[in-house]
């Protein structure tokens, strides 16, 4: 009986010793507990009341866009037009007193094709191939052909009006040259679609 006493002392003991150690234990973890919350509670004050960092927003760099080059066989509008001369192969008893041929070039699109085929007309730029063909023409040959200029030519309602400068009346002299003469500028003229009648000064082109 005294050795199940001593037993069950000893067994009471060791259970009161463990309670012991264990409310030991509790304690010193709940004491780093607290340390630990006491810890984030200070982080917590230090955020709260440390001032809110500026947001820094670096703009990201605009991508520079190099326009698409517009390739075209030919980066110049042009247009083709017609400028008419006497064939004297064609014609050489001179029956009609009319220019009855044209050659044609390639120009320029501008607003003003009426005014450049004319003037073109005047340099008279026929090439050796052209006159071979029986193309000639008076203009640009001598001193008073070279005087013969393009003052000025407007379109209203469907005539054209040129005003030329002859101030050694080159165009006149022999009603089947002035008439050749003066064909070389109607007929240039009437192969544009907005031009029916041409109107040429009364002075010029006589006979």
């Amino acid at each position: 009986m005294k050795v199940v006493k001593y037993i069950i002392l000893a067994i009471i003991f060791i259970a009161i010793l463990s309670l012991f150690i264990m409310q030991i234990i509790l304690f010193i973890n709940m004491g780093k507990m607290q340390e630990s919350i006491t810890g984030i509670k200070n982080d917590i004050d230090t955020l709260m009341t440390s001032p809110t960092p500026e947001l820094s927003i670096t703009p990201s760099p605009t991508a520079e866009v190099t326009p698409t080059a517009t390739i075209t066989n030919n980066p110049t509008q042009t247009m083709t037009v017609k400028l008419y001369y006497k064939n004297f192969k064609l014609d050489p008893e001179v029956l009609d007193c009319s220019a009855d041929g044209f050659v044609e070039r390639t120009i320029p699109k501008t607003t003003t094709p009426l005014t450049d085929a004319i003037k073109l007309l005047l340099i008279n730029d026929l090439t050796s191939e052209e006159k071979a063909l029986g193309f000639e023409s008076e203009f640009n040959t001598n001193v008073a052909s070279k005087k013969v200029a393009l003052i000025s030519a407007s379109i209203t309602s469907g005539t054209a009006t040129l005003n030329i400068s002859d101030p050694d009346e080159f165009t006149s002299g022999g009603s089947c040259r002035s008439g050749i003469l003066a064909s070389q500028f109607t007929k240039t003229a009437k192969q544009f679609s907005t031009v029916t009648n041409v109107e040429l000064p009364s002075g010029l082109f006589q006979p």
